[in-house]
């Protein structure tokens, strides 16, 4: 049986949720290694005044520890984001077991933070994808759970998507770009800036963002401040997801694309709500330009263990 870590670096979980997760699960027949640490405080508040955060941060460094020891695990789903994955990278920093982790991580949202980190430190690449407590893993609806069947046949190499140009003053003038597709939650990357772990925009980065509940003025300020990121000149092309109940985002990153120069596509099938499709990050993918309004994202496909 095919056997998959699980692991809580973020806010308490609900524990019908966790149940509903573990038996989806089964469904596919994958077992699941669960941390005590993990186990112990994932529907735990730290403490009365910290009940955003599922138990200490210790607990979750040794969680993972003990995750990245096992040599039958290769891939690790997160149980859920919320917040909390930023308070972790100074504990991690002194970590010796980090120096040989190849373990991918999945997950999206506040695990944006960690997955960054992770591959800076190791070069592993990710999934920006439904944790064991969202909805689009446990109860999947046709789209997706059509997906997560071809996920275990192992059979397909790369997914093709169809995006669509905000402007035809936003789309690619060449006939293709290539280079590593970096991001996740919008906001969880800018949390990064200006800290020691922010992340890197090597030459030629695509990158992607998704993000919910920005109010417009909030939108706009996490724009303002990744323009200002120092490695911005790299990134040869934007891709959106959803972003969801944020009614005039688009129109927002249409402006902001405009005035920094960035051809941007919108279309991909992921972020903070259904369909949620895996996006595999961290890995070199490319964008071909189809007309002046398409173009089609080639990118690797995450097979689920």
């Amino acid at each position: 049986m095919k056997v998959i870590g699980l692991w809580n670096s973020g806010s308490p979980v609900a524990k019908g949720e966790i149940e509903k997760g573990l038996k989806r699960l089964d469904a596919l027949g994958v077992a699941a290694v669960y941390p005590q640490q993990s186990r112990r405080w994932a529907s735990r508040p730290d403490s009365a005044v910290r009940k955003f955060l599922a138990g200490p941060d210790l607990a979750k460094i040794e969680a993972l520890e003990e995750l990245s020891a096992s040599r039958e695990i290769h891939d690790i789903l997160a149980l859920r984001g919320g917040y909390g994955g930023i308070r972790l990278l100074p504990l991690l920093d002194k970590t010796r077991f980090l120096k040989r982790y190849d373990k991918v991580l999945w997950g999206y949202s506040d695990l944006t933070v960690l997955q960054h980190y992770l591959f800076e430190i190791s070069g592993s690449s990710w999934v920006h994808g439904p944790m064991l407590s969202s909805a689009s893993f446990h109860s999947p609806n046709p789209l997706e759970a059509r997906w997560w069947k071809l996920a275990q046949k192992a059979e397909t190499t790369h997914e093709r998507l169809v995006v669509k140009a905000l402007s035809s003053e936003l789309s690619l003038k060449r006939t293709e770009i290539s280079g590593p597709l970096l991001g996740g939650n919008l906001a969880s990357f800018v949390s990064m800036m200006g800290t020691p772990w922010e992340p890197r925009l090597p030459e030629s980065t695509l990158l992607f963002f998704e993000d919910i509940h920005e109010p417009s003025y909030k939108l706009d300020r996490l724009l303002q401040q990744l323009g200002g990121h120092r490695d911005i000149k790299n990134v040869r092309a934007l891709l959106l997801g959803h972003f969801t109940e944020s009614p005039q985002a688009f129109s927002l990153l249409k402006l902001w694309a405009e005035g920094v120069g960035i051809p941007t596509y919108r279309g991909i099938r992921a972020g903070h709500q259904a369909p949620h499709i895996p996006l595999a990050l961290g890995v070199r993918v490319t964008l071909e330009r189809h007309s002046e309004t398409q173009g089609r994202l080639i990118v690797p496909f995450c097979n689920f263990v």
